[in-house]
């Protein structure tokens, strides 16, 4: 059967390699299922690809571009008949692109006046611009003129400074907005950061900006809009120079230009700064570097009276040649130097001297010491540290000087203190009455004192006994806390926290929840418990009189809606708790999407209804994807009180160590489309036929099964005939595994296997004699296997049969370790089948494999002994072989290996001279000859 492939490669601008993209291409016989299909706005690109045929997609037709717009618009227009003929010329005037017809269809959205519908079509016809985009830019412009302020309109131009395609970070935004003095009426930082999200809300609904990669926290331009952005700066006050494009190496001319107000640049090539810009309108330096060295000239800034932003990015910074330059702008208001390394004779202190600025951010810098004179920085508003892992010292007394200080970040900085130093640092923290922001990494919960300034936090990322790993803000709260801890007022964060860990928590131990106001977690999206003493977790949840320890939780009747923005809890190593949700629970976790309880050893149910609940038929958790139980000694199942269950979107299961699991509900698993499963330290056989029906394997992904001591291959073969869209199969440790693959028994119910399984991992199966065994002479199945690795199994003899081979046709990967009694990788077949193969063809191919990794195989002795067949690697780029002594020859047969460049044998690399079989023999020779010096191998570095 011809497996069809259709490879789509979008926005193409120049030639790309298939070969060395490892996409097949060619008109040869072995390429004719595979058909690639390119976007281009360019011809030119597309003959440079060959392209076989090219289908310029046209402008829509006047009746799709009006159905569109009338889509977009939702018809706003429709109520008056005045406006409908003007809907009508505006799409004419769009010229049938889409971009145009959507962005200036959501700008007239609300506009219900005439006058308004009026001007955008007369602005629309009076653009005199030519080009085949002429009609975007204008409709983009429409856009731009309607909108609301001029601080959107600032805040959307100042997207396009950055490089195309690149992620924009909103906070990024907010403090070139804050430099700029751009939110009026705004006193706080925080307020100008509601500003900003809502702006760029409005510029997303309007399709000027996009979506980042990140979703919430940054945003990207379409390069057509952001071209668009910067002609419009053009013809107005905002006259920006941005230039990111590869080998700038000398600063452009049109940057002396008097006008601009705004330059952002990629400098990474250049080899020196202009003497003196003059610039005497420029408010916005934003220069991208390579920590190369450019030295930045005395005089550098002094045509630059208006600056009011600098930014720096990974740059070799020479301070010793700044202070008369930065003191020439007396408005510099942000001073950014990010990812830059300092060099040696800078001087920091000189930047005391700015007493204007409001943001500085030495983000992942090198920067060394904070001097004294930054605490002269009384209107710094955002200091940002984040990263700076080689900072020593911050000078007594800077930062409680710093006095409208609102927000500090200093992930990664206070790693490497002594506790005095930090616990200074706290101290002069805890004075700053303005501080409303706080990023920051503790070692100890105890260097925190007890009237630290948790109340006046709206924003923060405290790590205590923890590190911050994500890199999307969210208000998280982690600690590790000690066996005997004060209360120090952190719980105050709760109400305001959306990630929450909290390890060795003895909250119900204590008076501090006596008031449930304390206790709101609504805004909580991630909560993980771990080696918490928690009896019964539902009481902060319920609200209900019961005495949990040594706390009474008050008002009784008072039904609190705890956690019911939570999306992801997970408990671990909490000893004593016996239940996670009362019955009534459920409705408090309506958002719920994973739940992880691991290592709580009193746990029996998941769902217990207690004395006084009634009971329930039917319990749902609408929004849960993901659910993983493991380590839990006496749990019996989910409830054994409740009829039915709903988990409708569950995708992903894991199971593992649940001796006393005796029943799942049925319900439960019969409305699962399950995608992921894993099964470790469990009987398979109890779990097929107790515990998941059939049912729960039909749509799996993925399927993992480890410590599976009854797993038998008669069990497994059952098992691998009921998934048809398995991509990853992995088993380790199943000490009953004979074989893998039993054809036969495998296409007893189909004519096909598992034709899209892609990744195979088998380790630590004792037993194995055979990965594939028996079957017809051909069958379809395993055509779309690009991952091998097999490990520890040590009654394999050999991988594979060439009959297996031939199937293999999309294998990349190739690993073997560990196989003590592995002869062969490849074995000739019996004498029928080798026959008919000569017959066939004298050559095997493996056309997709580029690495092959053979490891501590003592008694290896050759990929393939045979000598019927040579071999063709077209692909190959990775030899690695170490600990496989016998192996003196590579193929019996010839082995070419087009792009084989080197091969690695224990440890060290050699440049290929040959071909791989004489190599292979020369290397091992000299091996056991004893001769390894550096004039035969070259060293290497392998991971």
């Amino acid at each position: 059967m011809l497996t069809r492939v259709l490879v789509i490669l979008d926005d193409i601008w120049s030639r790309l390699d298939m070969e060395e993209l490892g996409i097949p291409f060619g008109s040869d016989r072995q390429h004719h299922g595979c058909k690639i299909l390119l976007t281009s706005r360019s011809i030119s690109a597309c003959n440079q690809m060959r392209a076989d045929r090219i289908f310029k997609i046209r402008e829509m037709p006047l009746n799709e571009a009006w159905l569109l717009f009338e889509r977009t618009a939702k018809k706003a227009f429709h109520p008056d008949p005045n406006l409908h003929q003007l809907a009508r010329d505006i799409v004419e005037e769009c010229g049938g692109l889409p971009l145009a017809i959507v962005t200036i269809a959501r700008a007239l959205e609300s506009e219900k006046d005439k006058s308004m519908w009026d001007d955008a079509l007369q602005r629309l016809r009076s653009y005199d611009l030519e080009g085949e985009y002429a009609s975007v830019y204008s409709s983009l412009e429409v856009t731009y003129n309607f909108l609301e302020s001029n601080e959107m309109k600032h805040v959307f131009l100042l997207c396009c400074l950055f490089p195309e395609g690149h992620d924009i970070s909103i906070e990024d935004l907010l403090r070139l907005g804050l430099g700029l003095s751009l939110f009026k009426k705004t006193a706080a930082v925080s307020e100008a950061r509601i500003r900003i999200n809502a702006f760029v809300q409005k510029l997303k609904n309007l399709n000027l900006l996009l979506y980042g990669s990140d979703h919430d926290q940054s945003v990207k331009l379409h390069d057509l809009v952001r071209d668009s952005g910067l002609k419009i700066a053009s013809k107005n006050k905002h006259v920006f120079v941005v230039k990111h494009g590869d080998g700038l190496t000398f600063w452009p001319s049109e940057l002396t230009d008097e006008c601009c107000t705004s330059i952002s640049l990629r400098c990474d090539e250049m080899s020196e700064l202009p003497g003196r810009l003059n610039c005497p309108k420029l408010e916005l330096l934003l220069l991208i570097g390579g920590n190369h060295p450019l030295e930045f000239p005395t005089g550098f800034y002094e045509g630059m009276n208006e600056l009011k932003v600098i930014v720096l990015r990974g740059m070799l910074v020479q301070l010793q040649s700044y202070p008369e330059s930065f003191e020439v702008s007396s408005k510099l208001r942000n001073l950014s130097l990010e990812y830059c390394t300092f060099d040696k004779t800078s001087d920091i202190s000189m930047i005391g001297n700015l007493v204007k600025l409001e943001t500085l951010s030495f983000l992942h810098s090198d920067v060394k010491e904070l001097p004294e004179e930054i605490g002269k920085l009384s209107q710094l508003k955002v200091l940002d540290l984040t990263g700076c892992g080689d900072l020593f010292n911050i000078a007594p007394g800077v930062l409680k000087s710093l006095i409208q200080l609102e927000e500090l970040y200093m992930s990664g900085t206070l790693v490497s203190w002594p506790d005095e130093q930090i616990t200074t640092c706290i101290t002069e923290l805890n004075s700053l009455s303005m501080l409303t922001a706080l990023e920051i990494e503790l070692s100890i919960y105890d260097l925190l004192p007890d009237d630290f300034i948790f109340k006046r936090l709206k924003r923060f990322r405290i790590c205590i006994g923890f590190s911050i790993e994500s890199k999307m803000f969210q208000n998280m709260l982690q600690v590790r806390f000690p066996a005997h801890w004060r209360d120090g007022g952190i719980e105050v964060l709760f109400n305001r926290t959306e990630i929450l860990h909290l390890h060795g928590w003895r909250l119900l131990t204590n008076s501090s929840l006596k008031n449930p106001s304390r206790a709101n977690f609504l805004m909580l999206r991630n909560l993980k418990l771990e080696r918490c003493d928690l009896s019964y977790l539902t009481e902060i949840c319920q609200g209900q009189n019961h005495v949990v320890g040594e706390i009474t939780v008050d008002e009784p009747d008072h039904q609190l809606t705890l956690f019911e923005n939570l999306h992801d809890l997970e408990i671990v190593g909490c000893v004593n708790l016996r239940r996670v949700f009362s019955l009534s629970a459920p409705t408090d976790f309506r958002k719920l999407e994973s739940l992880k309880i691991i290592g709580c050893e009193m746990i029996e149910e998941i769902f217990l209804r207690k004395k006084d609940e009634k009971s329930v038929v039917e319990i749902q958790l609408l929004n849960l994807k993901s659910l993983i139980l493991e380590d839990l000694p006496r749990l019996t199942g989910f409830c054994k009180d409740v009829f039915s269950f709903t988990i409708p979107q569950l995708l992903e299961f894991r199971l593992r160590n649940l001796p006393k699991l005796q029943s799942l509900n049925q319900k439960i698993l019969s409305t699962m489309q399950l995608k992921v499963l894993s099964v470790s330290k469990m009987k398979i056989n109890e779990i097929q036929n107790h515990l998941l029906p059939v049912s729960c394997f039909v749509n799996l992904r993925v399927m993992s099964l480890c410590y599976c001591d009854d797993l038998s291959s008669v069990v497994l073969s059952g098992l691998l005939q009921k998934p048809k869209d398995l991509k990853v199969l992995r088993i380790e440790r199943c000490h009953m595994v004979e074989v893998v693959f039993d054809i036969d028994r495998l296409l007893r119910e189909d004519h096909e296997v598992l034709k899209i399984l892609s990744d195979l991992e088998l380790e630590h199966l004792p037993a194995m004699t055979h990965i594939w065994k028996h079957g017809p002479e051909t069958f379809i199945g395993f055509q779309n296997l690009t991952k091998l690795s097999v490990a520890s199994c040590h009654k394999l003899t050999y991988i594979l049969l060439p009959s297996i081979a031939t199937i293999l046709s999309h294998l990349q990967e190739l690993s073997i370790t560990e196989c003590r009694n592995l002869t062969v990788i490849l074995k000739e077949e019996d004498e029928h089948e080798a026959t008919q193969l000569t017959s066939e063809s004298h050559e095997l191919v493996f056309p997709r494999l580029k690495s092959l990794e053979l490891i501590d195989l003592p008694c290896l002795r050759c990929f393939y002994s045979s000598g019927l067949h040579s071999f063709i690697w077209p692909l190959l780029e990775s030899v690695w072989i170490d600990c496989c002594k016998e192996m003196m020859v590579f193929t019996a047969g010839t082995s070419n290996t087009p792009k084989l460049r080197e091969i690695s044998i224990n440890g060290r690399n050699h440049n290929m001279e040959g071909d791989i079989n004489t190599d292979l023999r020369w290397l091992q020779q000299q091996l056991n000859d004893g001769n390894t010096s550096d004039s035969t191998f070259t060293s290497s570095l392998v991971e």
